[in-house]
């Protein structure tokens, strides 16, 4: 299907839809020439007067400029002067303007040549619910017994033919004999199209309407829909949404219902009842759920491993511990014997002994309960330490995290001097053992890691509660320790996220803060999320955020005043729009407002049509919607043609097909 672009004018108002290809292939003259016609201005001065020549010309078929000139030459006569002069004058004027404003403005008049011709049909067919169908059959003589007994088809052909015949005549110049065969050709015309349309049903359809229709599509956009699809079109365009934004909904998982525009218009329809309720309430109750389910598998995959990731997180912490002693034994026991502490780490020991005696005494504690080990030192009353033997290295690295635990206690405790002091004396000591035992160093590496990890997955699990200028120095220092570190965070996040789900009753509420960025957990979130991610996953989240509110505002909430105002489904268009912008060229209006006449003069949706919509309007499916909402299918709107509506309206379309055919032929006989 060729690519179509919408035209808008001035005012920003669809005109109408024309092929990208040969829109493209226009210079700018050309397309202003041809954007000129749709205006509000357009026809300058007489243009009131232009459009009432032409709406007048269609109403007449086509005899408006006769009329005219008969009325000009009449008073001619009456006046003194001559008839035939006067005549002839005044049509060659008429018929002169007349093509002026057809080649200036093909769009718009063959637009009010259409309401010209339909308009009785129209007034006939809002007027039937009020008269029994009696107005309609008036405004549209039937063919007489000939009709009734050749049937729909012949019936349709013949009123087609007369009223072809009759424009072509009347649209026609020259002699009796050049009208007669204009009149000739445009009764074989009237008579096909018209033949067709009554005629829904028959075999000779298929031919002879694809062809007529390929043409309306050149010119519309390919958008001849049937009930079902006319109906949620409606809905689209109410909601003032276009095609493509409803398709790109559903593609990204959101569906048409759930658009926020079209809320009252689907409560209306569900509280409607019937399958289509009852389809509308099975779909929007489960969709909460599936929706959180898959926003939740969305943020599994980008902020943790498969599975729990409390439960990865200890068994992951647990094999690198594992690791991590494992580390720390082949340092101190190389070659499967303690090694002794160097001279150097020896002197920084006595050094601790006099400055921080505490340090020893836990590391001495430590040894005797972890390892059975005796004190390498001893106390004398007044507190001097003497080294009773030589120390060990893993003795030495008990010093340091016997330093370490009292700087911590010291802060803790509010004494943040000795706090400093003992850190200072801590780390110089770290900073000798390391130097002297680089395979010691590579094991405390690895513990600090875990520590690091630790400390990360309890920032993640308490990130949700933290401000967003918190959390913003907490994940900066956390992304300095590295990846292990962030991604623990990733973790601690996502645990923390998952206990908020698993409470149905919080898990609306932790969907719509993790989808709002201004929120504690929205703005958690997005500081962990790997680049890249982010639009996926809060794509995923604002689903299911609008699919809670679309099941509470739409099934859960009450009837308002807003929607019992709301358009009904199944409701009839705006007329008096779609004649507006028919009379500006609107092809597509004018099939719209006599396809929504014959719905309107047959039966309203049956229910099994309003089920069909609701199945749209809740499908998962982009193409099934947008086959819906880009409906090029002939037989979908021959199918909506009740046989109520091919008598009572069909009739009124061959008469106002009867212009449009007679410029489409050519005009032969001008």
């Amino acid at each position: 299907m060729a690519e179509m672009i919408e035209l808008k004018d001035s005012k920003g108002r669809v005109v109408g839809q024309i092929a990208a290809s040969e829109w493209n292939s226009w210079d700018e003259g050309q397309k202003n020439a041809f954007m000129a016609q749709f205006e509000d201005n357009a026809g300058g001065g007489e243009a009131p007067t232009q459009r009432a020549r032409a709406a007048a010309q269609g109403l007449t078929l086509g005899f408006s400029d006769e009329a005219l000139a008969a009325l000009s030459g009449a008073g001619s006569f009456l006046t003194g002067g001559g008839y035939t002069d006067a005549y002839n004058k005044t049509l060659a004027e008429e018929r002169a303007k007349l093509e002026q404003y057809r080649t200036a403005y093909p769009y718009s008049s063959l637009g009010y040549e259409v309401a010209g011709a339909v308009a009785p049909m129209v007034g006939a067919a809002l007027l039937a619910p009020f008269t029994g169908g009696t107005s309609t059959a008036a405004a549209a003589p039937t063919a007489g017994r000939l009709a009734a007994a050749l049937g729909s088809g012949l019936r349709g052909g013949v009123q087609g033919a007369k009223y072809g015949a009759a424009y072509g005549f009347g649209s026609g110049e020259g002699g009796f004999s050049e009208r007669a065969a204009n009149a000739g050709v445009q009764g074989i015309l009237g008579g096909a199209v018209g033949g067709v349309l009554g005629a829904a049903g028959s075999a000779v359809k298929t031919n002879i309407v694809d062809g007529l229709v390929n043409w309306i599509r050149n010119k519309t956009g390919d958008r001849m829909a049937g009930t079902v699809a006319r109906e949620v079109q409606r809905l689209a365009e109410q909601g003032g949404l276009t095609p493509d934004e409803v398709v790109q909904g559903v593609a990204e998982g959101r569906i048409m219902a759930e658009n926020r525009t079209l809320e009252s218009m689907i409560r209306r329809f569900y509280a409607e009842g019937g399958p289509a309720g009852a389809e509308i309430k099975r779909v929007l109750t489960a969709r909460p759920g599936e929706t959180r389910a898959a926003a939740a598998q969305e943020l599994q995959g980008a902020l943790g491993s498969p599975g729990n990731p409390l439960a990865n997180r200890r068994a992951n912490e647990a094999l690198t511990r594992q690791a991590e002693d494992a580390a720390y034994e082949a340092a101190f026991r190389p070659s499967g014997v303690e090694i002794p502490a160097s001279s150097e780490i020896v002197a920084a020991m006595k050094v601790i002994a006099g400055r921080a005696p505490a340090a020893l005494k836990g590391a001495a504690e430590v040894a005797r309960v972890k390892y059975g080990v005796k004190p390498f030192f001893t106390e004398a009353a007044d507190g001097t330490i003497t080294f009773a033997r030589e120390p060990t290295l893993r003795e030495a690295e008990l010093i340091y995290r016997s330093l370490r635990d009292q700087k911590g206690a010291a802060y803790t405790s509010g004494q943040g001097t000795l706090g400093a002091a003992l850190d200072e004396l801590a780390t110089g000591f770290k900073s000798q053992i390391d130097e002297a035992y680089p395979p010691l160093a590579e094991a405390r590496a690895a513990a600090a890691k875990v520590r690091n990890a630790r400390d990360a997955f309890k920032a993640g699990q308490e990130a949700a509660r933290r401000s967003p200028d918190e959390l913003a120095l907490i994940v900066q220092d956390i992304e300095a320790l590295g990846p292990d570190a962030v991604a623990a965070f990733r973790e601690g996040l996502l645990t923390s996220i998952r206990a908020g789900l698993s409470r149905p009753s919080a898990a609306p509420a932790m969907m719509r803060n993790l989808a709002d960025e201004m929120t504690g957990p929205g703005t958690a979130l997005r500081l962990a999320l790997p680049p890249g991610a982010a639009p996926k996953v809060t794509q995923r989240l604002t689903n299911a955020a609008e699919a809670q509110r679309a099941y509470s505002k739409i099934i859960e909430g009450s009837q308002t005043a807003q929607t019992e105002l709301a358009p009904a489904v199944g409701g009839s268009l705006n007329a008096a729009q779609e004649v507006a912008s028919g009379m500006q060229g609107d092809m597509m209006a004018w099939a719209r407002l006599i396809g929504n006449l014959a719905d309107t003069a047959g039966p309203r949706l049956t229910d099994a049509q309003r089920l069909e919509v609701a199945r749209i309007v809740l499908s998962k499916d982009p193409a099934l919607v947008q086959r819906a909402l880009t409906d090029n299918s002939v037989i979908g709107q021959l199918q909506a043609l009740t046989a109520q509506a091919v008598d009572r309206v069909v009739r009124g379309g061959t008469r106002g097909s009867a212009p449009a055919i007679n410029r489409l032929a050519g005009d032969n006989g001008r």
